[in-house]
């Protein structure tokens, strides 16, 4: 998965519209950004690239960015 397509996933986990994600973005300004779309996150990153994230780790995140970096996107 690329980067890009990261953010894809996370507008579709967020219900943000495509293309609106390029990494900065304060997940405590996302409307959407709430306990059921980090399970859902964490399903994602699970799923789609094998990487288990606890709810501790996402909650310590600040930009999306952070959360790509936790899946091991390179900052």
């Amino acid at each position: 998965m690329t980067l890009a397509e990261f953010f894809s996933e996370f507008e579709t986990t967020a219900s943000l519209p495509p293309g609106t994600v390029q990494g900065q973005e304060r997940l405590d300004s996302i409307e959407r950004w709430d306990s059921f779309a980090v399970v859902e996150f964490m399903s994602m990153a699970d799923a789609k690239l094998g990487v288990q994230l606890e709810p501790a780790q996402i909650a310590a995140c600040r930009q999306v960015s952070d959360l790509a970096v936790l899946c091991g996107f390179k900052p």
